[in-house]
């Protein structure tokens, strides 16, 4: 995984819901809803990664997040 729990990262501002975004090391994919494209743009904090993608704090670790829905880590 490219993001360890800790790590706070930027959410892309071009996020576009019902685009499917993919994990860097692994087939894993989500598209994103909603609820999520509300956070484009801000920094957000991983909290979990045991199901191959993240959860954050931001959204009490509702949905899950992939590597490709991020810009790098926020002090990048």
């Amino acid at each position: 995984m490219k993001y360890q729990i800790g790590d706070k990262v930027k959410v892309r501002e071009d996020l576009e819901i019902g685009e499917s975004y993919f994990m860097e090391d692994s087939d894993e994919v989500d598209a994103v809803v909603e609820e999520m494209y509300e956070l484009r743009g801000t920094v957000v904090t991983i909290v979990d990664d045991s199901h191959g993608k993240y959860e954050i704090a931001e959204d009490d670790g509702f949905w899950y997040w992939t590597d490709e829905m991020f810009d790098g880590l926020a002090n990048e």
